[in-house]
């Protein structure tokens, strides 16, 4: 799983927190805008144009957004055309925005198999440690044992675009299996029976 594919829904400028819009136009930049089918790299004014301001100051509020990106150097906006692009410190944002967006999609019917991620990350780099262990939280996964979580639905491309975004990929492993000790404890935490 390179990048998953995200939706973003764009609201009006007046529904969103300073924060939030921020977030939602680092989406759209990063993902692009689709044309005719194709997605393509945004202009400013069609980022603009996607929140659909109602007066001059929603207008400024989306504008100063956009520059506070170049300001960071997240993006860098070509004077002529206007065309917005991701600079490599703004794809390394917005790679931690689908991060933490990132969810597992749950079947109609469980396979009847577990799926277990086991990991030994190196002191040095416990904030990567905590991180993941945060992540598997955030998808629904449950500790079976320290550094083992477990999840009852197949979750392999998620989990491995998380271990290649952490760099962990020696570090980290994807079990599946069918019978594990304990089953019943997790029937019941998952509501699976």
């Amino acid at each position: 799983m390179k990048n998953p594919k995200i939706h973003v829904i764009v609201r009006s400028v007046g529904a969103y927190k300073r924060r939030e819009m921020a977030k939602i136009i680092l989406k759209i930049l990063g993902a692009g805008i689709i044309i005719g089918g194709i997605a393509v790299a945004p202009n400013m004014v069609q980022v603009v144009s996607l929140f659909d301001p109602k007066n001059p100051s929603e207008r400024r509020r989306i504008w100063r957004s956009i520059k506070h990106f170049e300001q960071k150097g997240d993006i860098r906006i070509q004077k002529k055309s206007g065309k917005i692009t991701l600079t490599s410190q703004g794809k390394e944002a917005y790679s931690k925005e689908l991060i933490w967006d990132l969810q597992v999609k749950k079947p109609l019917r469980w396979d009847g198999k577990w799926r277990l991620v086991a990991f030994d990350i190196p002191a040095k780099r416990t904030y990567v440690r905590h991180a993941l262990r945060q992540k598997l939280d955030d998808l629904g996964f449950a500790l079976y044992q320290r550094s083992l979580y477990i999840f009852p639905y197949d979750c392999r491309k998620e989990i491995s675009f998380v271990v290649d975004h952490f760099k962990i990929r020696r570090h980290v492993c994807y079990i599946e299996a069918e019978h594990i000790e304990g089953a019943s404890k997790f029937i019941r935490h998952f509501d699976l029976a």
